[in-house]
């Protein structure tokens, strides 16, 4: 058990041996988090946890999938419904 609140995870090794975990946040505000390991996943760094996206308004969110670019920086994919309940693929890049 992790003290990470959000399902389903997706996990990436970070090029420096991190491990960063991805996922969907359905409690408001609704979006996709992060957050990362620096022991192979033994304890997560809870306290700076990354909010990726928070601005999703319907619980129908989620199976985020991330990579890590060739500059280190991670690029996260997942799906989410819109107000008018369209359903879209969105992506974030970003910096750990």
């Amino acid at each position: 058990m992790t003290p990470m609140w959000g399902h389903p995870a997706h996990l990436v090794c970070l090029n420096d041996g991190r491990i960063l975990s991805v996922y969907g946040h359905r409690r408001e505000p609704i979006g996709i988090r992060a957050c990362v390991s620096e022991d192979e996943g033994n304890t997560w760094d809870y306290e700076n946890e990354c909010i990726i996206r928070d601005d999703m308004v319907s619980h129908s969110i989620g199976y985020p999938v991330s990579i890590v670019l060739e500059d280190d920086s991670i690029f996260t994919v997942y799906w989410n419904d819109n107000a008018d309940g369209v359903t879209s693929i969105d992506g974030t890049h970003y910096r750990v």
